[in-house]
């Protein structure tokens, strides 16, 4: 199990990358912001891929609320895989965390299980597989079922692996 004593050099970086989706993305946002404030979290980057204005306005404003918040804006759309990819350059972490916008959080306990996962040495990314996201059960409740094996895929709403 991981210790607070672990945490310290442990430094996780949450990427997440939007494209409009405002409702969903405040919500993302604001399950997160108990995660946020924990001590081995370095930073919360968000790549905005050239949004709406309303998106764009939100963001501007809710990066102010926090130091550890980055918002980056694309001038145009670079799709999921360039959007990730530009994150990871930027991202100062030695661990990342991959949340699509429309996660939400509803327990903080989860990390600590991905984190109690990834710290086996022969577990390359953590994950979900198969996982079913509704109003009920998002992120979450899905880990009451808790699975550790090899799997084909890791579903790419949420991912944690050492960089």
């Amino acid at each position: 199990m991981y210790k607070k004593e672990q945490y310290q050099l442990t430094k996780i970086s949450i990427l997440i990358l939007t494209l409009n989706n405002l409702g969903k993305v405040i919500k993302c946002l604001n399950s997160l912001k108990e995660i946020i404030e924990l001590d081995y979290i370095q930073e919360l980057l968000v790549l905005d891929n050239n949004s709406e204005e309303s998106t764009k306005f939100f963001l501007k404003n809710y990066s102010i609320i926090n130091n550890k918040v980055k918002i980056i804006f694309s001038s145009r759309n670079l799709g999921c895989a360039g959007g990730r990819k530009m994150l990871m350059r930027l991202a100062k972490g030695n661990i990342i965390l991959i949340l699509d916008s429309d996660v939400e959080i509803y327990s903080n306990d989860f990390l600590v299980k991905l984190l109690n996962i990834l710290k086996k040495t022969n577990v390359g990314i953590v994950g979900f597989h198969g996982c079913k996201l509704n109003k009920k059960s998002m992120l979450y409740e899905n880990m009451t079922k808790d699975y550790e094996g090899e799997v084909d895929f890791v579903s790419g709403f949420c991912q944690l692996f050492n960089r």
